[in-house]
C-alpha cells in the first residue's frame, strides 16, 4: 500500500512568510539605494564613477619652459622661496642701529577680549627661542601693567607666548599697548590702543 504525504500547510506557511519578508526589505533596500544614491557601509552601488580632470599627456613646449625658468630661478635664490608676486616669505632683515644694536620687526598681530581676560599676541620677524617680549599697558589715572612672556620659534618667524591679562585688572576705556622685544643685539618694538569695555 502506498502512502501518499501531504505537505503540511502550517510548515509552508512559517518558511514562505519569512523568506518574502526578507525579499520585500532588500528589495526595498536596494531601492531606496538607488533613487537616494545613499551609502549602505561603506558601500555605494549606485554611485556614478567620478572623472579625473588630470591631464597625464606629455607637457607642451611651453609648459616646459615656465618650469624650467622656475627651477632655474629657485636654484639663483638658494633657500628663500618665491611667491609668484614676486615676493618673499622670508621675514625681513634687521636693521642695524648706530649704538650696536639690530632693530627687527614686531607685530602685534591679536587682541581679543574674552568675558574674562583680554588676550594679546605678538610676531618677532626672527627664528629664535631666547630672549623675551615685554608688555607695557598704560592708561590715565590708572595703574600701569606689565608682564614678560618668552619666544616660541617656527618655521620663518617667533611669536610671544602670549600675554593674558584680566579683564578685573582693566578698567573701561582706552589702554595703551607697548611691546618691547629683546634677544642679544636685537631689538623690536610694537604699540598698538585697544578699548576695553
Amino acid at each position: 500500500m502506498k502512502i501518499n504525504k501531504q505537505k503540511n500547510p502550517l510548515f509552508t506557511k512559517k518558511v514562505l512568510i519569512p523568506v518574502i519578508s526578507i525579499f520585500v526589505i532588500v528589495l526595498g533596500l536596494f531601492t531606496y539605494l538607488y533613487v537616494s544614491k545613499s551609502v549602505f557601509f561603506g558601500w555605494q552601488p549606485f554611485a556614478k564613477p567620478t572623472t579625473s580632470n588630470i591631464n597625464y599627456s606629455k607637457p607642451t613646449e611651453e609648459q616646459v619652459k615656465s618650469g624650467a625658468t622656475i627651477k632655474q630661478g629657485a636654484k639663483s635664490q638658494g633657500t628663500t622661496k618665491s611667491t609668484p608676486e614676486g615676493g618673499s616669505d622670508q621675514p625681513p632683515a634687521p636693521v642695524p642701529q648706530s649704538n650696536g644694536t639690530s632693530t627687527i620687526q614686531l607685530t602685534i598681530i591679536s587682541t581679543n577680549q574674552t568675558t574674562t581676560t583680554l588676550q594679546i599676541r605678538a610676531q618677532v620677524a626672527t627664528v629664535t627661542s631666547s630672549g623675551t617680549c615685554t608688555l607695557t599697558m598704560t592708561k590715565t589715572g590708572s595703574v600701569p601693567i606689565s608682564q614678560v612672556a618668552q619666544l616660541q620659534p617656527y618655521a620663518s618667524v617667533s611669536t610671544c607666548r602670549g600675554f593674558d591679562i584680566p579683564l578685573s585688572q582693566l578698567p573701561a576705556g582706552q589702554w595703551n599697548i607697548a611691546i618691547h622685544f629683546s634677544s642679544g643685539n636685537l631689538v623690536g618694538d610694537a604699540s598698538q590702543t585697544v578699548t576695553i569695555q
